[in-house]
C-alpha cells in the first residue's frame, strides 16, 4: 500500500470522526445538555445493512485488519451523538481501491425522532446552513496540516433514496492532491444509513454512490 492510499485510509476515519456531526446532522445529537436524549446501549451488529466486496467492481479490497479496526475506533465515539442505539464498530464498513485510490465506507444506527431526523435533512440541503457549515468544518481543519476544504455543496439526484435523504459532496485538499467526497444519509422506517465514496477529484466513482445506497435500502 502506497504511503498515499494509506494516508487517504487513515484521514477517512479520522475526517469522519471530525466532520461528520457537521456534515451529516441527522446524525448527530444536539450539543446543548437541555437538548440531550439518553444514549441506549450499542446495537446489536446487523451484517444485512452492509455493502460487500460482491456489491463493488473488482479491485476493491479490505483494509488490513489494524487499519479498518483504526478507522472503526476512529467512528465509534459517535454512538454518544446518535439519536438511539448508536454505532455498532462490526457494523461500519471500509474498502479501497488501491490503484484507483476511491474508497467506499459507511454505518447505519436506529433513528429515535423520524421527525427530527428528516428536518435535519431538510436543512442540510439549505445554501444558508451549507454556508454557515463550510466555514465551521474550515475552523477545525485550519489547526490539521495537509488537509483543507474547498468546497461544500448539495449532491443532486439523492432525494429518491430511501422514505427521506440528502446528499452532500465535498471537495477536499489531502497533501498535494484534490480528492471528492460524495456523502449520503437517508432514513427508511427507523434505519439511518449513512455512506460515502471518496476518490480523486479528476475521477469518478467506480460506483456511484447513488447505487450503493439503493443497494443499502433495499435491505432495510
Amino acid at each position: 500500500m502506497t504511503m498515499k492510499l494509506f494516508s487517504l485510509l487513515r484521514w477517512t476515519g479520522f475526517g469522519l470522526a471530525l466532520l461528520m456531526p457537521l456534515t451529516t446532522p441527522a446524525l448527530a445529537m444536539p450539543t446543548s445538555p437541555e437538548a440531550a436524549i439518553p444514549v441506549a446501549q450499542v446495537a446489536p451488529s446487523n451484517p444485512n445493512l452492509r455493502l460487500t466486496l460482491a456489491d463493488l467492481p473488482n479491485g476493491f479490497i479490505a483494509p488490513p485488519p489494524a487499519v479498518a479496526a483504526q478507522i472503526a475506533q476512529q467512528i465509534a465515539p459517535l454512538s454518544g451523538q446518535m439519536q438511539a442505539n448508536g454505532i455498532n464498530p462490526a457494523d461500519i464498513f471500509v474498502f479501497l481501491h488501491p490503484t484507483a485510490f476511491q474508497i467506499v465506507v459507511g454505518f447505519h444506527a436506529t433513528v429515535a425522532d423520524q421527525a427530527q431526523f428528516d428536518g435535519y435533512l431538510a436543512q442540510s440541503q439549505q445554501p444558508e446552513y451549507q454556508a454557515a457549515i463550510a466555514t465551521r468544518i474550515r475552523e477545525r481543519l485550519a489547526t490539521i496540516e495537509n488537509v483543507a476544504l474547498n468546497e461544500y455543496t448539495s449532491l443532486p439526484n439523492m432525494e429518491k433514496v430511501g422514505d427521506e435523504s440528502a446528499g452532500l459532496q465535498l471537495a477536499l485538499k489531502l497533501y498535494e492532491t484534490h480528492f471528492k467526497a460524495d456523502l449520503i444519509t437517508f432514513r427508511q422506517g427507523d434505519v439511518g444509513m449513512f455512506t460515502a465514496v471518496m476518490y480523486p477529484a479528476e475521477a469518478t466513482p467506480l460506483r456511484p454512490l447513488l447505487e450503493l445506497a439503493n443497494i443499502l435500502n433495499d435491505r432495510i
